[in-house]
């Protein structure tokens, strides 16, 4: 399907990766990227430098100025913090040298003994 291409990052370097898939049916206009797609990216992104046994736990993230579909989007991943059960990341995307998004978010080890809280 055309899902799982739309998050295939090219690792550039240890910490950058690019995007040239940004055009999808959730575009409200030709000339700008969709938002959800540029904000997936940029998590999958920073997951990309985490072991699979992290998984989100809280993101801000701010949209900076539009984003052309017909140009790729390099994302940048700085690493805040590698804790045992806690590691922060932060996020630049680019676009002609233009930080067009940035994201923080955080990620929480999965263990048998942190449960997410169910409503009942």
């Amino acid at each position: 399907g055309k899902v799982p291409k739309l998050f295939e990052l090219e690792k550039i370097e240890q910490n950058l990766l690019r995007a040239t898939r940004l055009s999808t049916s959730f575009q409200q206009s030709p000339k700008s990227a969709y938002g959800g797609l540029i904000m997936a990216q940029a998590l999958s992104a920073a997951e990309s430098t985490l072991s699979e046994s992290f998984k989100p736990h809280s993101m801000h993230s701010y949209f900076i100025m539009s984003v052309d579909p017909a140009l790729a989007v390099d994302y940048r991943v700085r690493r805040l913090r590698d804790g045992k059960s806690l590691c922060s990341r932060s996020v630049e995307a680019t676009q002609n040298g233009n930080i067009v998004f940035t994201m923080q978010a955080s990620f929480q080890a999965i263990d048998e003994k942190l449960r997410p809280c169910v409503l009942r």
